[in-house]
């Protein structure tokens, strides 16, 4: 029940009252005293709720149909003093056509208010449009993209977003595709139809993307070209530091170099053997050409101090840090990522959460582990949510660099199940 209906009910029996009481008394006038009560109880709710002129009906409309509008809206426009149609309208023989909206103000001069219906005048209209007030009937938008917004221009190495909006398509999702053909990204559309794709790109020069928006059966409802100018740039430089092979690590590598990620690697095979990548060197000029340093709490506790000094002189002076927690951490492990910025400690928290969705509804195909730890910072903001609002990484600032720490244990499980290019987006926003 609105707010209208609610007071004409409490008027109404205000009146009622007033009337019923005047009723019983031997005053004379009685019939005045009732008029006067109907009238006031009239008077006081068109005050409260004013009746609303429809503008369509006002004198001077001219109506314009323009190209997009409606069938319904051709069959039965607004009333004006005229109804116009522009080049592009399928009106019926009887409406009166113009080249352009300036001639139709020539041909109507009383025209003191524009209406205008579908999807909008043409670019050459728009001056002869500000010259009058006007009203705008838009069309009924069509099922597909109804918004889009995308960098022209990217830098080789990093990260670029498309976001949007479609329309009409419950349940669809998106997907981006590559110059190859290849998916790199793709996503659910939220409720109200909005999405986000992000991918990396490693090549300079034009590359043309494809957006494809599909609905719940999976079936194209339309596919729009992107094209993107990749700019030179330099490819993300990453440093792993595993104390054991394990399949995050596995199928990090393989995305970094399907990537493009320029990535050096050391690996413990066991006491005294490593698998190395690439050069691997700890010391201060190779951290200072590296972006970004990977270390799980083995290989960290594999470092001698002197090490351990030089990572964190390298974080100040502008590296990013990414810290894995793949088990329970040593007390002296603690210690130093306590110092970093990151208060940690076993906890009796649920194993397994589903990634955030722009929609916010958990996504059974992204149910992931994480370890049994409660991690605490001051300063540090969510690098990866939950879909229950929980989070799963932070990172904070350091000096001129970045530290973060991760405690999902199977991101590669994405990868298992078919989605690469879920995989290669997580993985490009966390290090970007």
């Amino acid at each position: 029940m609105n707010l209208s209906l609610i007071a004409a009910w409490m008027i109404a029996a205000a009146t009622a009252i007033g009337i019923w009481r005047t009723a019983r008394m031997s005053a004379s006038r009685r019939s005045l005293r009732v008029a006067l009560q109907l009238a006031a109880g009239v008077s006081i709710y068109l005050a409260l709720f004013p009746p609303r002129v429809d503008e369509r009906f006002a004198e001077g409309t001219l109506v314009v149909l323009t190209p997009g509008a409606s069938r319904e809206q051709i069959a039965k426009p607004p009333s004006g003093i005229a109804t116009i149609a522009l080049p592009g309208v399928a009106a019926a023989s009887d409406v009166e056509r113009a080249p352009d909206l300036g001639t139709a103000l020539r041909r109507h001069p009383q025209a003191t208010r524009l209406r205008i219906v579908g999807g909008g005048v043409p670019m050459r209209d728009l001056d002869a449009a500000r010259s009058l007030p006007v009203a705008f009937d838009a069309a009924p938008l069509p099922a597909g993209l109804v918004e889009l917004g995308a960098p022209s221009s990217v830098r080789a190495g990093s990260v670029f977003a498309v976001r949007g909006r479609a329309h009409g398509i419950d349940g669809g999702r998106v997907e981006l595709r590559d110059p190859s053909g290849a998916t790199v990204a793709r996503a659910s559309l939220a409720e109200d139809g909005t999405f986000s794709l992000e991918t990396a790109v490693r090549t300079e020069g034009a590359a043309l993307f494809e957006l494809r928006v599909l609905d719940h059966d999976n079936a194209l409802v339309e596919s729009l070209p992107q094209a993107v100018s990749v700019l030179p740039g330099d490819a993300l430089r990453v440093l792993v530091l595993a104390g054991a092979p394990d399949p995050e690590i596995k199928y990090l590598r393989r995305w970094a170099a399907d990537a493009g990620v320029d990535l050096a690697s050391r690996i413990v095979l066991s006491d005294g053997i490593a698998m190395r990548d690439g050069s691997a060197a700890l010391d201060a000029d190779a951290l200072a050409r590296t972006d970004i340093a990977i270390v799980d709490e083995r290989a960290w506790k594999a470092l001698d101090a002197a090490a351990r000094d030089r990572l964190r002189a390298a974080v100040r002076d502008g590296l990013g840090l990414f810290l894995r927690a793949t088990g329970a951490l040593p007390d002296d492990v603690a210690a130093d990522w306590r110092a970093l910025g990151f208060r940690i400690r076993a906890a009796d928290v649920p194993s397994t959460f589903a990634l955030e969705t722009p929609g916010g509804e958990p996504d059974s195909k992204t149910m992931l582990s994480r370890r049994a730890l409660l991690v605490e910072s001051d300063d540090a903001a969510p690098l990866l949510r939950g879909s229950d609002g929980t989070t799963a990484a932070l990172w904070r600032d350091e000096g001129l660099g970045r530290v973060a720490i991760w405690w999902v244990a199977d991101t590669y499980r994405i990868a298992l199940g078919g989605d690469a290019a879920a995989f290669g987006t997580l993985w490009s926003r966390a290090l970007a």
